[in-house]
């Protein structure tokens, strides 16, 4: 059963939320405090018969606040709301709203429902987006859009121009993690430009929103730094994306490579790739980017760049707001082995910024690396001939520590101690269970990784 209050004025009429927030609230004396407040107007009631147990009926009533919803279950209280509408009076999304008006908002949410134990404020799901301009693509980068890393963009009915890209487990969505790509005109033609399209990505998942992006409660929604890490997030998906721009010319190309790049613009010949060796897919993207910066125009390096431009202004006052000074201190201009382009946008990464996984020093010395490259996740043989000659205290640390008896354990295939170094930090970014040995010519006397599959054949 279901009743709305359909004739009720002053209830907004229900809208997708494309950027949201999704909070819940176990405590029963914050869900009745809540609950109760006399601001929050009835919307509806809903009564469906359990998914477990079928003569088990589970009712949900909901309320309203503005663009704000409240759902009451039998176990808690969901709240669903945008803070960017939230801003905007529930009109729209389609402008600009930097992290310091984000950080006012959920203030503002705080301070109007008087919100003291913030920590029973679960974030439970979560929509990251931005709004950006592409001139001369609008619509036409999101139908030229085709692959976000190796998942493939589908079509979204529920709005025009839009694509997704979802991993799927057993036939269906994950919500871990999900992109979507859609251009923004077709839902607000009043309040943007015709170009815009909007970048979104949504999780449903706290191992995703806590474990990734630091996020647990809506207090941590306060913190700059958490802007920075969204910043981060949004830039990182960009270079992910894989985008068959057809506008692209052929005027600097020969014969052979007009070819070569006319098959690259063919959706499948990515797809019989994806089929492929894992690499495979990679080695093709980079030699399609090649070709691209051999044409005049590389439309990933365009749309990183106008996206770095726009989160580094969206999220400017966080950076210079954040404890974190060493961060907030790096500017364009004087970063490491890094080269302007003609717009003067830096067109390498500003490897300061990132830290190995495995030894926490910087990845600095793993330059030059093109913004539409991957980082590294770990420092290699580059860094460790820089602190050898430059940091010998350092360096003999990470010695220690990977090799304690490197004079007498040598392996055979490693002719130095940088290549010997090396490897055994690669082998802890991928293995993350230490492999027990006695000895380099000795068995191993335990299996806790992949080298567990020899063991079980023999091998």
């Amino acid at each position: 059963m279901k009743f709305c209050a359909f004739n009720n004025p002053n209830i907004p009429k229900k809208s997708k939320v494309l950027d949201h927030i999704k909070i819940v609230v176990k405590d029963m004396g914050e869900v009745g405090r809540i609950w109760n407040d006399p601001r929050l107007i009835w919307y509806s009631k809903t009564e469906n018969l359990s998914t477990i147990d079928w003569e088990l009926i589970r009712c949900k009533e909901r309320k309203v606040y503005k663009n704000i919803k409240f759902g009451k279950t039998d176990y808690g209280l969901h709240v669903l709301f945008s803070p960017h509408k939230y801003r905007n009076n529930d009109i729209t999304n389609a402008n600009d709203l930097t992290a310091i008006d984000c950080i006012e908002t959920i203030k503002t949410i705080i301070e109007l429902f008087k919100i003291v134990e913030v920590e029973k404020w679960k974030i439970i799901n979560l929509e990251l987006g931005i709004n950006f301009i592409m001139p001369g693509y609008g619509k036409d980068l999101v139908m030229f859009t085709e692959y976000w890393k190796k998942t493939l963009f589908k079509y979204d009915r529920t709005l025009a121009f839009s694509k997704k890209a979802v991993n799927q487990r057993n036939g269906r969505d994950c919500t871990y993690k999900r992109l979507k790509l859609y251009c923004k005109y077709t839902q607000y033609p009043n309040h943007c430009a015709p170009d815009t399209v909007r970048l979104e990505i949504a999780s449903g998942q706290t191992r995703y929103i806590k474990g990734k992006l630091g996020i647990d409660n809506i207090e941590c929604l306060l913190n700059p730094q958490i802007y920075q890490t969204i910043k981060n997030e949004l830039i990182q998906a960009v270079k992910d994306v894989l985008i068959l721009d057809h506008k692209t010319g052929f005027e600097n190309l020969n014969k052979k490579e007009k070819q070569k790049l006319k098959e690259y613009l063919t959706n499948h010949t990515w797809y019989i790739q994806t089929q492929k060796y894992a690499n495979g897919f990679w080695q093709m993207k980079q030699r399609y980017f090649q070709l691209l910066d051999k044409t005049g125009r590389n439309i990933h390096t365009e749309l990183l760049n106008t996206f770095t431009i726009k989160l580094n202004k969206l999220t400017r006052q966080t950076r210079l707001n954040s404890t974190t000074k060493k961060l907030a201190s790096k500017e364009p201009q004087t970063r490491l082995n890094s080269t302007v382009d003609k717009g003067g946008i830096s067109t390498y990464e500003d490897l300061s910024i990132y830290r190995c996984k495995v030894t926490g020093l910087t990845l600095e010395n793993e330059g030059p690396v093109k913004v539409i490259e991957r980082v590294p996740n770990y420092i290699r043989t580059k860094t460790l001939r820089y602190l050898q000659k430059n940091d010998l205290k350092t360096f003999e640390g990470l010695r220690m520590d990977l090799i304690p008896n490197h004079k007498h354990s040598r392996p055979k295939f490693e002719r130095t101690l940088i290549t010997h170094m090396a490897k055994q930090i690669r082998n802890r970014y991928h293995n993350s269970i230490k492999i027990k040995k006695k000895g380099y010519n000795e068995p191993m006397t335990q299996y806790n990784n992949q080298m567990n599959l020899y063991a079980a054949f023999g091998l």
